[in-house]
């Protein structure tokens, strides 16, 4: 059974970051890596991006290659990161995974304030897109609210805090048990809360 890599996380949260260590650090054998921000980068310009023509249509060229990896029988897995705010894209992705029976495996990053995720796009504003205050601090109420959609769907949760330097693992969920590691994060425990 081929395995879809989840990461998800708001605008900021430091998404891209986990993936380089997942894709560069295991053996996931033939991996397809699949990102709407690689797509923005690659296909349209910072002018596009404006009124999110661009991020829209990075989305959409994202699930079609979400569902040309499900399809190949020469990709075993495959690793896609993005920040779940719409809701046509979540259920994309999900009829995706029903569709070529895939086994789920998502990764929650999540920072403990939304000022973390607004200084790292600060820093990101100066040396490409610009990112919308606003959107980022929607993004980090909606990302926590809509991954629960996929906590349904997953085998296992990995929930990772990258307030830090360092991303860590705080807690993970499997077989509908919630395992803390990490009794100081704030927003674990709401998750923890929410699901009992």
């Amino acid at each position: 059974m081929k395995t879809l890599f989840l990461v998800v996380g708001a605008i900021g949260s430091g998404k891209s970051s986990v993936c380089k260590y997942l894709f560069s650090e295991s053996k996931l054998g033939k991996i397809a890596f699949i990102a709407s921000d690689e797509y923005k980068i690659k296909y349209f310009n910072v002018e596009v991006t404006k009124g999110n023509k661009g991020y829209r249509a990075a989305d959409e060229l994202m699930m079609e290659a979400l569902e040309m990896a499900a399809a190949d029988n020469n990709v075993d897995n495959i690793l896609v990161e993005f920040c779940p705010m719409r809701q046509n894209k979540i259920r994309t992705i999900l009829s995706i995974v029903n569709k070529y029976n895939l086994k789920v495996i998502l990764f929650l990053v999540h920072t403990e304030g939304s000022d973390v995720n607004v200084s790292r796009t600060s820093l990101r504003n100066e040396t490409s897109d610009k990112v919308d205050q606003k959107k980022v601090l929607k993004s980090y109420e909606y990302v926590f609210i809509n991954s629960f959609i996929f906590m349904e769907s997953a085998s296992r949760v990995y929930f990772i805090d990258n307030s830090k330097t360092m991303p860590r693992v705080v807690g993970f969920l499997k077989n509908n048990t919630m395992s803390i590691l990490d009794t100081k994060c704030r927003w674990i425990k709401k998750i923890s809360e929410r699901l009992s």
